[in-house]
């Protein structure tokens, strides 16, 4: 069944991306004891004017093909050569934007880096279109092997130059190398011959502007905040702030990402039949949920202990912004599946719609809290706006295929109910034992936390559903993948 080959192409890629994001764990968390807070705010503004350039530029011309019946060798090199073009332009526009913003902060350091970091998106539209081929199949395990050469490559490669050289330019040539490594890689895993054809690429970009155009927005409304803190806090504690977003977010979207693909890859078939369109909606919505709403939450709980633990001294501000953010991130596990709904349904002016609500809101929010109340209360708004944009996106899915918000809502109660269970036992569990002097003691007593509270989670929602009365949901179809894959 298609669902099922849609879960096994969401697992497949997501065993690899949570690989890829323990490697990045071990690489921020190494990095973290050599480099201090200003070298991972230098990075921060250099890596967001180089997403800021590229998603100006963004072409979907990958996400255009697999939406299609059919494509042939002449749509693939029309796809090649938009995304040369875009990665050229991409490359110019981050180098003028260098200059501009070393004077506004008035470091040099910070156009270095951008400069360097300007070659990121261009080898990134280099990567081999063939990859297209296995997306429509739903494979995505050219597309996992890819990332993670490019992330264990270019996590080694920076871990190493920061022994040597304990540098921001760590960070910065990690980066490149990434980019670089999962390029030359996906030639091996899909080959393809480049060719230049322009025949082709108006149908691509007759789809690709709305998709365009929401990806601008919706980088600017991730990244345009962190240079009003840096400007109004300063780049220390810019860097904090930028830690407490990536480890907020690092372990929700290792998985949620890899499964948004295959989503898109499902609900586009389904084009045409509301009730399988909208039964397939509501389930990837309770599974998102199901399966990472405890990690964000439970991140929360025990910040206070894993961030002395993994980073060491200095970052104890993102102890703060993990309390403030992981929460809300994990809650949009269930806003998630909107994104493929409108891709599927050819409606990509509604993501377009979304993200400026959402930048309207959170950026001149986070602009005036940052400069009244600080760090908190740069925190508090975009945290506050984060839920306000959750619940517009509940209300699209509703315009869409007509299901009543509550009963998105009301579809993830057992999740939502577990969580908060989990979140208060394992609170109550820190107080009543004190964490040990001991480095060793004290992850394990982390680890029995985790342990604690991840089994009491599963349990009690468990219970939920049997009560409930086994209904055929999000809890049915793991329980189902898990005996297929027993007798597999």
């Amino acid at each position: 069944m298609l669902k099922h080959k849609v879960a096994r192409g969401a697992a497949h890629l997501g065993l690899f991306q949570l690989v890829g994001k323990v490697l990045d764990v071990v690489s921020v968390v190494v990095l973290a004891r050599i480099l201090v807070p200003e070298d991972f705010g230098v990075v921060a503004l250099a890596s967001s004017a180089m997403l800021i350039a590229a998603a100006v530029t963004e072409l979907s011309a990958i996400d255009v093909l697999v939406q299609r019946k059919e494509i042939d060798e002449a749509d693939v090199d029309a796809a090649f050569t938009l995304n040369i073009l875009r990665g050229s332009l991409v490359l110019l526009a981050i180098i003028a934007l260098a200059l501009p913003l070393a004077w506004i902060y008035n470091d040099m350091r910070v156009a270095h880096a951008i400069m360097v970091l300007a070659s990121v998106p261009f080898l990134n539209s280099l990567q081999s279109p063939a990859l297209v081929h296995t997306l429509r199949q739903v494979n995505y395990g050219p597309t996992a092997r890819i990332m993670l050469y490019g992330k264990l490559g270019g996590n080694i490669l920076s871990i190493t130059l920061a022994l040597i050289w304990p540098s921001f330019w760590a960070l910065v040539i990690g980066l490149v190398a990434t980019s670089a490594i999962s390029t030359v890689w996906s030639y091996r895993l899909c080959p393809y011959w480049p060719r230049i054809r322009f025949a082709g690429t108006k149908s691509i970009l007759g789809f690709a502007g709305w998709v365009t155009a929401s990806r601008i927005v919706f980088t600017l409304n991730q990244q345009g905040d962190r240079f009003f803190v840096g400007y109004i806090l300063g780049k220390a504690l810019l860097g904090q702030y930028t830690m407490g977003s990536v480890i907020s977010s690092m372990a929700t979207y290792a998985l949620a990402t890899p499964a948004m693909r295959p989503i898109f890859a499902a609900m586009s078939r389904l084009e045409g039949d509301s009730e399988r369109m909208r039964r397939a909606y509501l389930q990837s919505q309770q599974a998102l949920m199901l399966l990472i709403l405890p990690i964000g939450i439970g991140l929360a709980t025990v910040a206070t202990e894993i961030v002395p633990l993994l980073l060491g001294n200095g970052w104890d501000m993102v102890v703060l912004a993990i309390w403030w953010l992981s929460p809300v991130i994990a809650l949009q596990m269930m806003s998630i599946p909107v994104q493929a709904l409108s891709m599927a349904n050819g409606k990509p002016r509604l993501l377009t719609l979304r993200e400026t609500i959402a930048l309207a809101l959170r950026l001149p929010a986070t602009l005036i809290a940052a400069w009244g109340f600080g760090f908190l209360g740069a925190l508090v708004a975009r945290s506050l706006t984060g839920l306000a944009v959750i619940v517009m996106n509940l209300f699209i899915a509703r315009s869409m295929i007509q299901v009543g918000v509550m009963r998105q809502i009301f579809g993830c109660w057992r999740s939502l109910v577990s969580a908060a269970v989990m979140a208060a036992a394992v609170v109550l569990l820190g107080q009543a034992f004190a964490a040990p002097p001991v480095f060793a003691m004290q992850i394990l007593r982390l680890a029995g936390l985790i342990i604690a509270g991840l089994t009491l989670y599963g349990g009690v929602h468990l219970g939920f559903w049997i009560l409930a009365g086994r209904p055929d949901g999000a809890e049915a179809f793991v329980l189902g993948m898990l005996r297929r894959r027993g007798k597999d």
